[in-house]
């Protein structure tokens, strides 16, 4: 009875994946990190979120290249929406991670200096000789497949290491 009590009341550890615009690289890793909390049963302890430095419109759909992506790894897509980041997003989430540089210089920037909590995703790769997400945007369908490839490790990694903050 305690352990379903804890579930029940329990506060969820809140994560917010950011990029430019919201409809490549940090919809990928919202995907991938949701089916990875998932498939490990701990969806009772994480929520997932994804936004923007400079979403031109909320509530559209990833590209259609990162949907390919997903889908053709079986990973769920559905209910990945653009949004763009706010001040209030500080105080909502327990870790930020950005994709680059330009991304940390624009979450900063709308978050507030005082935003202790938000950090570079590849910070969370072990081993990683890359400091940035590249962006796939401009590329062929290869770069979202190498995207794919890049930010299943890192969410690994994030994973393992926001396990240690939220259990």
């Amino acid at each position: 009875m305690q352990s379903l009590l804890n579930i029940l009341f329990s506060k969820k550890f809140k994560i917010l994946v950011v990029c430019t615009a919201n409809v490549c690289r940090s919809p990928m890793a919202h995907a991938i990190l949701r089916d990875m909390i998932k498939k490990k049963g701990l969806n009772h302890k994480f929520k997932i979120e994804s936004a923007g430095t400079h979403v031109p419109t909320s509530g559209l759909l990833p590209d259609k290249r990162t949907i390919n992506v997903l889908e053709a790894c079986d990973i769920n897509s559905k209910q990945l929406r653009t949004r763009q980041l706010k001040p209030k997003d500080a105080a909502k989430f327990d870790t930020i991670l950005v994709m680059d540089k330009s991304n940390m210089v624009a979450a900063t920037k709308i978050l507030g200096p005082e935003c202790q909590h938000i950090q570079f995703l590849l910070d969370c790769m072990p081993n990683s000789q890359a400091f940035e997400v590249p962006d796939p945007y401009y590329g062929p369908q290869s770069g979202f497949h190498d995207l794919y490839n890049m930010l299943t490790d890192a969410c690994a990694g994030v994973l393992v290491e926001v396990k240690k903050k939220a259990l």
